[in-house]
């Protein structure tokens, strides 16, 4: 009797439960359908199949998803269609073929619209970067002109040739030969024949170049450009030490009229004075102020009270402007809000996917920063702009943005500028971004002369909404153009932060102008980077200025 009741109990609770888990099982398949199909994440569209899966290299409807599953935009697919920045196929739209020009270079793409490399097409060859070359040899041995044509009729030089005053030795198969002796001639790391000077074995050659064989290596005090200096018994030059009573300072030279490292005082001699005490405080010296700390040393980079005391320890004067994003560059201009100051140049690169197959761990060693494309017009981001973006952060290089502009109004101007921002927004770069204003494909040269994109008002105001929507962003912002470009504006433009490009090949050439940044070569070089690179020289020390401002995200 017991056991029938128990019985009757747990079928009436199996009964009254059963709707709760029916229910439940219902709702998880509710909730699983609704997770199918297309989904974003992170700004970028996704697809997940009936199963649960995510869709990869496929197409789905009008869409078409790569490899790591994300909706492609402003592209083409591997199969040669094109989608446009919503990521829907565009069906009258051909894949380009054939020769183009970017950025003053001349490439090829295939017909299935792969970018020619490393390869001959016709009379042409085509680097390892795409680009074509010219006015140099190819990797197999035949000469290309200015124009990229091949001259049949050149052959490839061998033995010695001179350049820009310099003698050079090219091997047998071409390459320049380096640290290497030729005959009684040595070839230094650049591959630039020494003379006058000693070798790094220790031996001395003569003005001509020529292996002095009977003069040995120099030893002790010797005179050069009116400072003395002191070589030890190997050869080597003494620093950062006392020879006797005088000290020899970083640099080698015999220091004068100052104070030692270590508390000391020479004379104009260069001798040091036993009886004399090391100052501190201020003392005025050639009309600035220095600042001496407790211990000698000379106040560098630092405040004292409200004075600033720059690189070389001089006191700072005059103040910048109050706009909050102008830099002044020269001259020791300064106030507690933004800093600037003399400091030693840095070395910077600019990048972008026309630069393949980049090694950033031998890069790092060669540059002190990149600045690197985002992207251009309102058509697309570059195509390695995260990729390298990423990979410096990686290898700790410090880096700005550049986008290049082909806005023919202000509305244009301004949906440039925030694509950029958009773009970059997940990052700090710690160099400025940058509104490239060059017309490397004539596409605003095309729209004719009397347009307003080609008058200097409008190029002004092209550039101001783009500075102006950075600033209100919080970004510090500048221009990138040519030296003729920029002599072709009005003075309004020196209110901001410019990069000149002119190619002299002389990385000092506007090392005291009011130019930040001067691009000086597009056919530098690097180790980690194959084919040539843009190379630039800044003179102001931006990551300072805009950690300490509070510019670009920091």
């Amino acid at each position: 009797m017991k056991r029938n009741k128990t019985k009757k109990i747990l079928m009436m609770l199996a009964v009254m439960t059963s709707p709760l888990i029916v229910n439940q099982v219902v709702e998880e398949k509710i909730a699983s359908a609704q997770s199918l199909g297309w989904y974003q994440e992170n700004g970028k569209w996704y697809y997940l199949e009936a199963d649960g899966s995510l869709a990869k290299n496929k197409w789905i409807g009008d869409y078409y998803l790569g490899a790591n599953g994300a909706m492609l935009t402003s592209s083409w697919t591997p199969d040669g269609y094109y989608v446009d920045e919503n990521g829907k196929w565009v069906p009258n739209k051909a894949k380009q073929t054939g020769w183009y020009q970017e950025n003053g270079k001349w490439y090829y793409l295939e017909a299935d619209g792969n970018l020619a490399k490393n390869k001959w097409i016709g009379d042409y060859y085509l680097g390892a970067n795409g680009a074509m070359l010219t006015s140099s040899w190819t990797p197999d041995g035949y000469y290309v002109d200015y124009s990229g044509k091949w001259l049949a009729n050149k052959t490839k030089q061998t033995g010695w040739h001179q350049e820009n005053g310099k003698w050079y030795y090219l091997e047998a198969d071409g390459s320049l030969a380096k640290n290497k002796w030729i005959g009684d001639y040595y070839l230094g790391v650049n591959g630039a024949m020494l003379t006058s000077s000693w070798t790094p074995d220790g031996y001395y050659v003569d003005y001509r170049g020529k292996w002095l064989a009977n003069k040995t290596k120099q030893t002790g005090w010797h005179q050069e450009n009116g400072k003395w200096y002191y070589l030890e018994a190997d050869g080597s030059l003494a620093k950062s030490k006392w020879i006797g009573d005088y000290y020899l300072g970083a640099n080698g030279a015999m220091l004068t009229s100052s104070w030692t490292p270590d508390g000391y005082y020479v004379d104009e001699n260069g001798k040091w004075l036993a009886n004399k005490t090391k100052q501190t405080g201020w003392h005025q010296e050639n009309g600035k102020w220095y600042y001496l700390e407790a211990d000698g040393s000379l106040a560098k980079n630092k405040w004292i009270g409200d004075y600033y005391l720059g690189v070389n320890g001089a006191m700072l004067t005059s103040s910048l402007p109050s706009d909050g994003y102008h830099v002044d560059y020269i001259d020791n201009k300064v106030n507690k809000e933004n800093i600037s100051y003399k400091f030693t140049p840095k070395k910077i690169a600019d990048i972008s996917e026309h630069n393949l197959d980049i090694d950033f761990s031998k890069l790092k060693h060669e540059v002190d920063g990149l600045i690197i494309r985002a992207g251009f017009g309102t058509v697309r981001e570059d195509r390695k702009f995260r990729e390298y973006a990423n990979a410096a952060l990686k290898e700790g290089i410090p880096f700005g943005f550049y986008w290049y502009s082909y806005a023919l109004n202000e509305e244009q101007a301004k949906a440039e500028a925030n694509m950029f921002l958009n773009t970059i927004k997940n990052y700090k770069p710690e160099y400025p971004i940058f509104v490239d204003m060059e017309d490397a494909d004539y596409w605003k040269e095309k729209q004719g002369s009397h347009h307003p994109a080609n008058s200097w008002q409008g190029r002004e105001n092209i550039i101001k909404t783009h500075i102006d929507i950075y600033k209100e962003n919080g970004y510090l912002g500048g221009v990138y153009a040519s030296r003729n470009w920029f002599n072709s504006m009005s003075n309004d433009l020196n209110k901001y932060n410019r990069w000149v490009a002119h190619w002299t090949q002389d990385p000092n050439t506007y090392v005291a102008s009011s130019y930040g940044m001067h691009q000086y070569t597009s056919d530098g070089s690097a180790a980690g980077v194959p084919g040539r690179l843009d190379l630039s020289m800044s003179f102001v020390d931006y990551p300072k200025i805009i950690k300490n401002g509070g510019f670009n995200n920091w």
